[in-house]
């Protein structure tokens, strides 16, 4: 992988990141390094408050199931699955498949109210 490819892949993850931000998912990147972890590959963005594995592709030509299969493939089947995807000049896109839906759903319900109450605090004001 070239220089200039992994550096469009981490302005990609970062982005995604801001967005999930946005719909109160706190979430980080995780760079990927060969044979870390076992040699098996890491989500490209992590939420600690969610066990979802988060896809981030950030490419022109998208190839939706291609991208599902190798987040279903890197995640093991331990969790749910969901692919963040956009070209350029669109908006950030997500698929999941609809069986995932609840337990997305329900990770998401949990991480959002982990959120809540520190914001709620006196702290955070």
């Amino acid at each position: 992988m070239s220089r200039s490819s992994r550096e469009k892949g981490k302005r990609g993850e970062l982005e995604a990141c801001e967005a999930l931000g946005r719909v109160g998912i706190d979430c980080r990147r995780v760079p990927q390094y060969a044979n870390r972890n076992g040699g098996h590959r890491e989500p490209d963005v992590v939420c600690d408050a969610m066990a979802v594995w988060f896809e981030v592709k950030r490419v022109e030509r998208l190839n939706p199931y291609a991208y599902l299969d190798q987040a279903m493939s890197d995640s093991r089947g331990k969790m749910p699955c969901a692919v963040l995807m956009r070209p350029s000049h669109r908006p950030w896109t997500i698929l999941m498949r609809l069986d995932d839906l609840p337990r997305f759903v329900e990770e998401y319900q949990r991480a959002r109210a982990t959120i809540q109450p520190a914001m709620d605090s006196p702290e955070a004001v």
